[in-house]
């Protein structure tokens, strides 16, 4: 099997259909994907045709490869390849330090660069790629040094700050809003006491004019 004409991009809504057939055939287990659609990058083939896909869930600076599945018939170590080309790409444009993985095929060790990993690594697994146990397999793609590491905290940092920032501007335009409904309640009712202050001196005044002048 050609490579020419394979298409290799990132999924989108439309594919799902395609994809919940594509998992089926790859034995992968559907549960949650439907809303990680986003995730898969896919190999498609002439007519559209899915051949292939591999998910990149990103958390934490960090990328687990997951639910990888091929059409029968297709060549998967080409496909792989090739997705694997375009995955490694996704991870570096989002600064990832280091990719997660369960597969154990010759593909992951030789091309892929992916080892067994060790408790240390363990330690910084996510916990939304979940348990520890799982028998993961783990590949550094960029050194993480104490200046990413320090980056990436000021980063959060700054991101919180500027979360908690937007959140005191928002009270305060709560407060503002309030005490300006107050100020316009006052008015109003400063008015309507006002008025009725003039209308019953009006009717007082009337109601002590001479007899002559009532009459007039």
């Amino acid at each position: 099997m050609s490579n020419e004409g394979i298409e290799i991009r990132r999924a989108t809504v439309d594919d799902l259909g395609s994809l919940r057939e594509l998992w089926s055939i790859g034995a992968v287990n559907p549960v949650g994907l439907d809303r990680r659609v986003t995730e898969f990058q896919l190999a498609v083939g002439v007519g559209g045709v899915l051949l292939g896909c591999m998910g990149l869930r990103v958390q934490s600076k960090q990328g687990c490869v997951h639910s990888e599945a091929y059409r029968v018939g297709s060549e998967g170590d080409m496909l792989r390849a090739l997705l694997w080309e375009r995955v490694m790409r996704v991870a570096q444009n989002h600064g990832l330090v280091r990719l997660w993985g369960m597969g154990k095929a010759p593909f992951w060790e030789a091309v892929g660069g992916f080892r067994a990993a060790t408790a240390e690594q363990l330690g910084k697994l996510p916990a939304e790629f979940g348990s520890r146990d799982a028998g993961w397999s783990v590949l550094l793609v960029r050194e993480e040094t104490e200046a990413l590491v320090s980056l990436e905290k000021e980063l959060e940092i700054f991101q919180e700050s500027q979360r908690l920032e937007a959140e005191a501007l928002m009270a305060r335009a709560r407060i503002a809003r309030w005490v300006a409904g107050g100020i316009a309640l006052i008015l109003v009712f400063a008015t309507v006491v006002f008025a009725a202050v003039i209308f019953k001196k009006q009717r007082g005044e009337r109601g002590h004019a001479p007899m002559g002048q009532r009459g007039r």
